[in-house]
């Protein structure tokens, strides 16, 4: 899913978490892309470490598409 939201937003295309993930099975982690940049510019991991630990859990079937540019 191609989804320019906050994580908590985007883990309903996901689907049925129960179920493994019935719907989607990859969406694009969007906040990661820029705070990469933000990280390697503050020589610093937090930007980082910081959106994956607001990034809920998603179904095991699924996945995050982490991207530089798109």
């Amino acid at each position: 899913a191609e989804a320019n939201q906050w994580p908590e937003d985007v883990v309903d295309y996901f689907g049925d978490y129960e179920a493994g993930g019935d719907e989607c099975h990859m969406a694009f982690h969007f906040p990661v892309m820029p705070r990469i940049f933000m990280a390697v510019r503050r020589e610093s991991r937090y930007p980082v470490s910081e959106i994956l630990a607001k990034t809920p859990a998603i179904p095991k079937n699924c996945q995050w598409g982490i991207f530089l540019r798109n």
